[in-house]
């Protein structure tokens, strides 16, 4: 197997391991509550809730991953080449900090938030998830960006 069919296998497998859980509960949740079974819970200060989870999400999903690309080509940008189990560690950080925001989609749901921020959070999560799965197209483009040894 190549280098990038193998950092493809491995992110691929970190990727669904972040994504599966907080799907899985979603689901559960939504259908809960398509069915009358469950309305949601309310919490004393769920308004104030509302707007740092919509803001962590917001951050979790689409300025962290920019800044955490940004901050890792700024530490390596005069190697010649880093190794692959660098370029491993940065592309698997970068997924586990884009799709925390899905836990904070499962948290909207059993808190039944109101629609503006259920639905901004939930887009912002759609947005982690589509740019943080790991392609082969975008791992060779990574691998050439950031000079990966071969």
């Amino acid at each position: 197997m190549s280098m990038h069919g193998m950092l493809h296998a491995r992110l691929r497998k970190t990727w669904l391991w972040m994504a599966l859980p907080p799907f899985i509960a979603l689901t559960i949740s939504e259908t809960l509550r398509g069915m009358e079974g469950f309305r949601g819970w309310h919490v004393p200060g769920q308004e104030t809730l509302e707007i740092l989870l919509f803001i962590f999400s917001a951050s979790a999903s689409l300025a962290l991953p920019i800044l955490y690309r940004s901050m890792f080509a700024r530490a390596h940008r005069d190697r010649s080449s880093i190794t692959p189990t660098m370029y491993y560690r940065y592309a698997n950080n970068s997924i586990v900090l884009a799709l925390l925001s899905l836990w904070v989609m499962v948290i909207a749901s059993i808190l039944n938030f109101t629609p503006f921020f259920f639905i901004g959070i939930f887009l912002m999560c759609l947005y982690a998830g589509y740019t943080q799965y790991p392609t082969h197209h975008r791992i060779k483009a990574d691998s050439r960006i950031f000079r990966v040894e071969t």
